[in-house]
């Protein structure tokens, strides 16, 4: 925790001990002199989330991202806080429980009239590949769904439930916002994208679908929803279905699951062969 002070014309920097961050946010400040001094986490986390999303609507971001490596180097050196701010602000903003108005907040920066604060800041996001390896195209639903910020992505849905840009491509791969939601392990997001008309099947631009993605991290309820969402459990990539993908990692839990839905599969097949 720090405290920032300025004296004259310099600015100086304290560092504190954590106890002092819990003092100040416990309820036995309130009762004493100092109570004027007390924090609230709900408070705090939606003040960060704010403060955020103002920082990368600066005027300097919103003329779009760094065109060179040159103009790069020097953004990063000149604006330290820019990869916290770019990277924080949606884990305050699930931390604090994505109230309404603070959705309201982050659906605005989304809209911004220029689009140069969006894609400066998906620069960023991208930044520790190559500052210039980023998607250019602006998908407030893909970013929302990969960092799980549900309510966003509810409401989002709501002003445009149109599923061809629910399953637009919007990642350095082609991936769409549930392909995001999938790397990133947000099932709630998932159900979201899913209801919403979000395609199981589509593959990246490395003919990657969701399945084999999930398949990989082995999470259980991951792969149900997906093979509730009539994902193909027998497309083979690089060699590999999602079957055999749990084998090499050795998701048994999500190996069971897999060996039963191919079973499943043939035994309906099977059944539709018989009754012709």
């Amino acid at each position: 925790m720090w405290e920032s002070r300025c004296s004259g014309i310099n600015d100086s920097v304290t560092l504190v001990h954590l106890s002092v961050k819990e003092y100040l946010l416990s309820s036995a400040i309130k009762g004493t002199e100092v109570r004027s001094f007390a924090l609230s986490e709900e408070i705090g986390y939606q003040t960060l989330t704010t403060f955020c999303l103002s920082y990368l609507s600066a005027a300097e971001f919103r003329k779009g991202p760094a065109m060179t490596p040159e103009e790069w180097a020097h953004r990063d050196a000149s604006h330290p806080f820019l990869d916290h701010a770019s990277r924080a602000w949606p884990r305050y903003a699930i931390l604090v429980g994505q109230p309404h108005d603070l959705v309201c907040k982050i659906i605005d920066f989304f809209k911004l009239e220029s689009a140069g604060s969006f894609i400066s800041w998906v620069q960023v996001l991208n930044a520790d590949i190559s500052w210039n390896k980023y998607p250019r195209g602006r998908n407030p639903l893909y970013y929302s769904a990969s960092f799980g910020l549900d309510k966003v992505v509810s409401r989002l849905i709501l002003e445009n439930p149109n599923p061809v840009s629910i399953n637009a491509p919007a990642s350095r791969y082609g991936g769409t916002a549930l392909h995001g939601a999938v790397l990133r392990q947000h099932p709630q997001v998932m159900k979201l994208l899913l209801d919403a008309g979000a395609d199981a099947n589509k593959c990246d631009d490395n003919e990657v679908p969701p399945l084999h993605t999930a398949a990989i991290y082995g999470n259980f309820e991951i792969i149900s929803l997906l093979l509730k969402a009539k994902a193909r459990g027998d497309k083979s990539v690089e060699g590999q279905t999602p079957l055999g993908w749990v084998r090499t990692y050795g998701h048994r839990k999500a190996e069971d699951l897999l060996v039963r839905w191919e079973e499943d599969q043939k035994k309906q097949k099977w059944l539709g062969g018989s009754s012709s």
